[in-house]
């Protein structure tokens, strides 16, 4: 009797032992995939070119032009990137940046590269907490 009761104490040990490992593999699992800082850089870099040729392209007719043209597939890019990598969309940044580039003149600030600045100061815990409010 008292070898069935022991094996019946190791069998729930061990039953017990992969219900939390299967526990712990669904948290894993849910938790919002770190983004390396490689890939910070190249969105990083889109954006500051972006943000380069909105500079440079001020005060032309043809400058602005060209920045409304840019502005269209680097606004792709960084809606793809988020939707694929962010699984928490965080929309009122994204289409408070997306907005502020289409203004004249305005949309020569970098309001892209602070985006992903942003992006990059919240993951790594940095994100001022007085922000917290448009933070998603």
């Amino acid at each position: 009797m008292a070898d069935e009761e022991l094996y019946q104490q190791q069998l729930n040990e061990e039953r017990a032992k992969q219900v939390k490992a299967k526990k712990t593999a669904a948290k894993i699992s849910q938790k919002t995939p770190e983004i390396t800082s490689v890939e910070f850089a190249l969105i990083g870099f889109v954006a500051i070119i972006k943000d380069a040729i909105d500079v440079l392209g001020t005060g032309l007719i043809v400058g602005a032009l060209i920045t409304i043209f840019i502005n269209v597939p680097c606004t792709l890019i960084l809606w793809f990137w988020c939707v694929i990598k962010l699984h928490k969309f965080p929309f009122k940044r994204f289409i408070g940046a997306g907005l502020a580039e289409f203004i004249p003149f305005v949309g020569a600030l970098p309001f892209w590269t602070a985006f992903v600045v942003s992006l990059y100061l919240e993951q790594n815990g940095y994100f001022p907490k007085f922000l917290s409010k448009i933070k998603k």
